[in-house]
């Protein structure tokens, strides 16, 4: 008997809801300054592929040439040695005016990931850390959560 339209629509929509792809969420608080030392975003539960990078902020960043922040996410492994980046190494991770992004507040702004996709592998037990670069006089990030999400493997 052949699928109706219906059937097909809810297998479809049953993978959408079913878990297929998780989060980690971390509040990091407020960040006025360069984050050093780094921050911990959240240890890895599971073997899985990193498919996006958010960040969310209380207050709005406007894109500005001059003040602006630098995001970089990196995976320090199990033990703390790795130095993978999870994040693109370019102006599209940084909120300049110029080649940047704006963050409004309280709305998820998606972050560019690297292109080699074997970086986003994780493994279980991998460490992903934060490291925030302030330029100039940036704008606080008040109340600061970033977003992986990924999806088992």
């Amino acid at each position: 008997m052949p699928k109706k339209f219906s059937q097909k629509l809810l297998s479809t929509r049953s993978n959408v809801f079913s878990g297929d792809a998780k989060a980690i969420n971390m509040n990091l608080g407020t960040i006025s300054a360069t984050t050093s030392p780094l921050r911990i975003i959240g240890v890895v539960p599971k073997n899985a592929t990193i498919t996006g990078i958010n960040v969310l902020v209380a207050t709005t960043i406007t894109a500005n040439d001059t003040n602006y922040w630098t995001f970089a996410i990196t995976n320090k492994a199990g033990n703390g040695s790795g130095s993978t980046a999870l994040l693109a190494s370019s102006d599209s991770n940084t909120t300049k005016a110029t080649g940047g992004i704006g963050i409004t507040a309280f709305d998820t702004t998606a972050l560019s990931l690297t292109s080699t996709s074997a970086d986003l592998n994780v493994s279980a037990g991998d460490c992903l850390v934060l490291t925030a670069t302030k330029s100039a006089s940036a704008s606080n990030l008040v109340d600061a959560t970033i977003q992986i999400i990924y999806k088992d493997r």
